[in-house]
């Protein structure tokens, strides 16, 4: 994983994958209460290769829908593909 900025990272793949027909599912950890929203996204505007994939963690702050991108405590990743 490389840290591009808060809340931002590159997932690399040790060896490539077939191609970019694959799924990801992650999920974001805070540490802190059980009310926290918390979100884990791919980064559609960016890095989507066999290789690897760029996401982004962060908190909905409100019921406006605002978000606030932040490193999360942990994250895990599984991904499904060739």
């Amino acid at each position: 994983v490389t840290d591009r900025a808060s809340g931002k990272g590159t997932l690399n793949f040790s060896n490539s994958l077939g191609n970019t027909s694959y799924c990801v599912v992650g999920n974001a950890l805070d540490g802190g209460s059980e009310d926290d929203n918390r979100f884990f996204n791919h980064s559609s505007n960016s890095t989507y290769s066999a290789a690897a994939f760029d996401f982004f963690t962060g908190y909905t702050a409100n019921t406006s829908g605002g978000a606030t991108l932040q490193d999360a405590s942990a994250v895990s990743v599984v991904v499904f593909g060739d």
